[in-house]
């Protein structure tokens, strides 16, 4: 059923040490290299994944594949021997030795020398705004053929271009002392950055032997590409790298794409199903090796020291990264397990998890087994399966029968699960000459782990524990230690260092100082953060407001977390604001996989209209009757909004969201406060794609006002996009469609009604809305603010035609222009029911309504303009009944609540 898959039926079974000869000649059209590994940028070639190769057949049978670029590889060992002919001032880097290579290795030589030559002088050529010239030399006419050979590899990739600069060296293996050529081959692109690549090389093929094994061909090759697979991609002997523009992000490149020759080269694990045995372990020796030679690195991000330290960065070693990768969906229970199927990875999480966890995983387990002892594992491990295809048990077989450990809690519950790893100190006590500590278990992989005694900053004593299920007591000699710590070096992959440490004296032994910090860092575990930053605003009702935000909100995601908000409004002279607190539970089982409980409130300026004349008099033209006050509406919501669980997180997402609500507001001219209780059930369903998300979403509403009576209605929306390009640009459909179930209204009004325009200013009745002209009226032009609800027409309906107190239909499109400039055309269709008289008979109908025009979407689904220009009949004569200037039938969306930052950290997809 794939297409790029074929199946060769023999005429009789195949017996062991038997073979036979297929010949296939086979045509590649080479595309531009933007869409996938294998393609060409101008006249610069990158030939990979370009002829049929025979599936791997195991232990498990066969393993056809389609060609996926989320878990890459898994093929056979074999022997290549390659003839390329191509012009002769091509430089190529390729798998495998030369055959009679003679007159190309001069070739090289001569480009080496001169490229030696370059990066002394640093002469490279540049146009006059400072740039390299990158342009191509004339092909020459004169072909040459070359000719390949390699064993025990199982893929062949060239690479050709005639820019090609070269630099060559040489590394000594650490075991056998077997030499090994290095080549470098590169552009003027960043011609400074790779003038260090052969020390890069060296160094990697050095460490990575000396770990894990000599490497057992002749030449490590590294050359600068255009690829549109990321940072770098590895194949036998030669790797391609792509723009790194700094040089320790080369450096960390190349070493990670060299270091694949052993972890997916020499070692070939199934990349589909076990992609942790490739790119984790290749991780961790890329971040050992950085530890090894950068003592004293850190985190890199590009941010300057300060900044790194502001945001709580400084902590973190050069492993950082990953760290934060997994700490961050780990604390939200959006991870996965290691041992999992490549494509079932959220792309999030196939970064975090495969390569991420797996890395700081065996980084612990090298931690607690020492150098010596895991260097003699991986040793094991290297000369039992290079060439050949282990699994995930022949790992474990050859660590554990080699180490003498059992380890069960990194191969079955930190490997197979999404089990965490959390141990807290409980209790201590002074005996004699010694402490006792009492040490649980706060989540559920009993890891072995270690306490340390610190003495002003140095470790006086460490002992290891073999890990436990439940809490352990444990002695350790005093020796005047300030404090007792778990995991001092901090190499555990925990998910919460809150509890890891005590101090040995004192009344608040575990206190940890409380600190106000501006704007926001990661969390640190020996200090309580409250954050602040100044906050502005600005309403139609307010004027301009200023104030403080007060939070604990923070990466990664906390338990309990709460905001306050308070600021003052220049034009109502109001205390206004905002607070919210929530508790967050997780679970790693059942039907439930997150759930929050919360509280929040708003209170914000409203204009009350105080009556000064008795309505029940006659009304006096020209006696002003009211006159403007302004007093705070209050909305008081309690909310449990649960994520149910689902197996797979590419699938789509289901939440249930329960809300009870209680609004103070003004009621306009009648000098009196309404009070309304109101409870809202919901439930979103929408996938995970990135190319055609949808959603569905079921509101119940029900809800009282001791002014307006009382108000029940259940609506659904569905959506649907389809993006058609890189850039994200596509059409979009959506589906509204409402029925009041009960209505009891005790006062005439319109803001329970079901409105093609959608909820504004009064309508938005449980003030779920960010409106800058709450309240206003046309010609405002802060009044045509549109909150994206029930019809979600672009136009202001007229109010007869445009609200039902009974149900509605409607439909909206938008279609988004494949080009730079964000504009578009949207349609907007409805269906309310009216009632007609026609001449004193009475009849319901169902009225069809319209509108269209041209829309800016300057940032989708913030901020967009709208400009109808065609309408139906009935909203034609309303707006020249009104004379309704153009400017007025403008309308624009602001969802301000979509740039909230706490908002936008929560819905960081996993």
């Amino acid at each position: 059923g794939e297409p790029d898959i074929i199946e060769i039926l023999l005429e009789k079974p195949l017996k062991p040490s038997e073979s036979f000869l297929i010949k296939t000649p086979f045509r590649v059209k080479i595309p531009k290299g933007i869409y996938s590994r294998l393609g060409h940028i101008g006249e610069s070639y990158q030939i990979t994944q370009w002829f049929p190769k025979p599936a791997v057949y195991d232990k498990d049978g066969w393993h056809p594949m389609p060609y996926l670029s989320q878990g890459e590889f898994y093929s056979e060992y074999g022997t290549y021997d390659v003839h390329l002919t191509l012009p002769k001032n091509y430089v190529v880097g390729a798998t495998g030795d030369m055959v009679n290579g003679e007159e190309e290795l001069n070739f090289l030589e001569e480009r080496f020398k001169a490229t030696e030559k370059l990066v002394a002088s640093g002469d490279i050529r540049r146009n006059k705004a400072g740039n390299p010239l990158m342009d191509f030399p004339e092909s020459n006419d004169t072909l040459k053929t070359l000719h390949f050979h390699q064993e025990n590899v199982h893929d062949f990739a060239w690479f050709a271009d005639k820019r090609y600069h070269v630099l060559k060296g040489e590394v000594e293996l650490p075991h056998s002392k077997r030499k090994v050529t290095t080549w470098a081959m590169f552009t003027n692109s960043e011609f400074d950055l790779w003038t260090k690549s052969i020390e890069y090389l060296n160094d990697a093929t050095y460490y990575y032997s000396l770990w894990t094994g000599d490497y057992p061909y002749n030449h490590v090759t590294a050359v600068d590409g255009s690829i549109s697979a990321g940072g770098g991609m590895e194949y036998p002997n030669v790797t391609v790298i792509g723009k790194s523009y700094t040089a320790q992000a080369l450096e960390q490149v190349i070493v990670h794409e060299v270091g694949h020759n052993w972890f997916y080269g020499i070692l070939g694990s199934n990349e589909r199903y076990n992609a942790w045995m490739d790119e984790g372990l290749n991780t961790f020796t890329e971040n050992r090796y950085t530890e090894t030679k950068y003592p004293n690195g850190k985190m890199e991000l590009g941010l300057p020291p300060v900044i790194n330290k502001k945001l709580g960065l400084d902590q973190f070693g050069t492993r950082g990264m990953y760290d934060i990768g997994y700490i961050f969906n780990a604390r939200r229970n959006y991870d996965q397990p290691i041992q999992y199927p490549s494509y079932l990875y959220t792309p999030t999480n196939y970064g975090a998890i495969v390569y991420g966890k797996t890395g700081i995983g065996f980084d612990y387990l090298l931690h607690y087994l020492g150098d010596e002892l895991f260097d003699k594992c991986m040793h094991a491990y290297f000369q039992e399966w290079k060439f050949k295809h282990p699994q995930p048990e022949d790992i474990r077989k050859i660590f554990e029968a080699t180490s003498g450990k059992d380890l069960s809690w990194l191969f079955d519950d930190f490997i197979k699960t999404t089990d965490k790893m959390d141990y807290g100190i409980t209790k201590l006590k002074t005996k004699g000459d010694s402490l006792e500590i009492t040490v649980k278990n706060k989540a559920s992989i009993p890891a072995p782990f270690s306490i340390e005694s610190v003495n002003k900053g140095v470790v006086v004593n460490s002992i290891w524990h073999d890990g436990t299920q439940d809490k352990v007591k444990l002695k350790v000699p005093s020796l005047g230690a300030d404090y007792l710590t778990i995991d001092y070096a901090k190499r555990m992959p925990t998910v919460n260092r809150k509890d890891d440490k005590i101090n040995t004296t004192g009344l608040f032994k575990k206190a940890d100082p409380i600190k106000f910090k501006f704007l926001g860092s990661f969390e640190k575990s020996d200090e309580t953060h409250i954050y602040y930053t100044p906050v502005l605003g600005y309403n139609a009702q307010d004027k301009f407001m200023m104030g403080m935000a007060f939070y604990n909100t923070a990466i990664p995601e906390r338990k309990l977390e709460w905001l306050a908000m308070p600021m003052f409004g220049f034009g109502s002279k109001k205390a206004v604001g905002m607070g919210d607190l929530k508790y967050n539970i997780y679970a790693n089982e059942g039907f439930i996989r997150k759930a929050t409980f919360g509280y929040q409130f708003k209170s914000f300026a409203q204009e009350f209209l105080n009556p000064t004349h008795d309505f029940d008099e006659p009304i006096i033209i020209n006696i002003p009757m009211v006159e403007l006050n302004y007093q705070n509406w209050l909305k008081n919501e309690v909310y449990a909004d649960v994520e149910l669980n689902n197996q797979s997180l590419r699938k789509a997402k289901h939440n249930v969201l329960v809300r009870g609500i209680h609004i103070n507001e003004n009621i306009p001219m009648m000098n009196t406060v309404d009070r309304t209780f109101a409870m809202n059930f919901r439930y979103t369903l929408h996938n995970r794609q990135i190319l055609k998300p949808a959603s569905l979403q079921f509101d119940v509403i029900s809800l009282n006002s001791n002014y307006y009576g009382s108000f029940t209605g259940v609506t659904m929306e569905a959506k649907f996009r389809k993006n058609y390009n890189v850039d994200l640009k596509g059409f979009e459909f959506r589906f509204f469609a409402a029925q009041t179930l009960d209505r009891n209204a005790d006062n005439f009004t319109t803001k329970y009604a079901w409105s093609l325009t959608g909820q504004q200013g009064e309508s938005d009745y449980l003030y779920d809305h960010t409106l800058m002209g709450r309240n206003q009226s046309s010609p405002n032009m802060l009044a045509q603010q549109s909150t994206g609800t029930h019809g979600d027409f672009k136009l202001s309906t007229p109010f007869v035609l445009g609200r039902s107190d009974s149900w509605l239909l409607a439909m909206n499109f938008k279609i988004e222009a494949p080009i730079k400039i964000p504009i578009g055309l949207f349609v907007d269709g409805g269906f309310i029911p009216i009632v007609v008289n026609n001449n004193g008979q009475i009849s319901n109908e169902t009225q069809l309504i319209y509108n269209a025009g041209v829309y800016f979407p300057i940032r989708k689904d913030i901020f967009e303009i709208y400009l109808p220009f065609l309408y139906s009949d009935d909203i034609k004569n309303a707006i020249e009944f009104n004379n309704v200037t153009f400017g007025q039938r403008i309308r624009f969306i602001l969802h301000l609540n979509q740039v909230n930052p706490f908002k936008l950290v929560k819905e960081i997809k996993p």
